[in-house]
């Protein structure tokens, strides 16, 4: 379809064929800490603020573990005994920025409603997080460090996201399921790419969340005709 062309230059730009194979400010920042033990809680959830913190600040990967160590308060030998190595470290990052929205983004998933009622709820609620704790959930799905490296639980998210919304968008539209999963990845790219706008402060917040409306209910739009 014509009008789709666009949609599959986003998706193969947004690693299509890998996503199908594996299938707020940062001072409130949520972490998923070992609440075994008190002091090694409270040390892991400094390790990974501060990592966010320096990774919000210049979002490159590897991180700068020496600037990690300072702003945490501890010792680069003290990140590698509890992470071993950098993957395992923004990997437990990536899963601390799930914890924070997993839940919502489920019952989202679950609720039984049109494509564009769940579909513009979702981006809302992406573009928050992406607002207030930073871009590593969608900079991780296509950054050459984490290649082959992804942790498994956001791969498993986004698989079973992608899987449920191409579904109903195949369900509702006149797409073939490659069309479907084209135009949810598509979609993607609208919270993101505004809250990029919020955060280097190029537009407000509410234009922002205006622009991530407008972007999916005329994209929605242009599905149905």
């Amino acid at each position: 379809m014509a009008h789709l062309g666009e949609a599959f230059q986003a998706a193969r730009r947004l690693s299509i064929n890998r996503i199908e194979q594996s299938a707020v400010a940062d001072s409130d920042f949520l972490t998923m800490t070992d609440n075994r033990d008190s002091a090694a809680s409270s040390t892991a959830g400094r390790i990974l603020k501060a990592a966010n913190e320096v990774y919000n600040k210049h979002p490159v990967l590897p991180l700068p573990l020496a600037t990690v160590a300072e702003r945490a308060d501890v010792s680069r030998t003290l990140i590698y005994a509890r992470y071993g190595d950098q993957y395992a470290l923004v990997n437990s990052l990536i899963e601390s920025h799930l914890a924070h929205i997993q839940t919502d983004l489920m019952a989202l998933l679950d609720r039984k409603a049109p494509f564009r009622e769940i579909i513009l709820a979702l981006a809302e609620r992406l573009f928050d997080h992406f607002v207030d704790h930073g871009l590593l959930l969608t900079n991780a799905m296509r950054d050459d460090f984490l290649q082959d490296h992804l942790s498994p639980l956001l791969q498993s998210a986004m698989r079973i996201g992608l899987k449920r919304l191409a579904t109903q968008a195949h369900a509702e539209f006149a797409f073939n399921r490659r069309e479907a999963l084209a135009a949810v990845l598509m979609l993607a790219v609208i919270p993101e790419q505004a809250a990029r706008l919020v955060r280097v402060g190029q537009v407000s917040r509410d234009v922002g969340l205006w622009s991530v409306e407008r972007g999916i209910n005329v994209s929605v739009d242009t599905f149905s005709s």
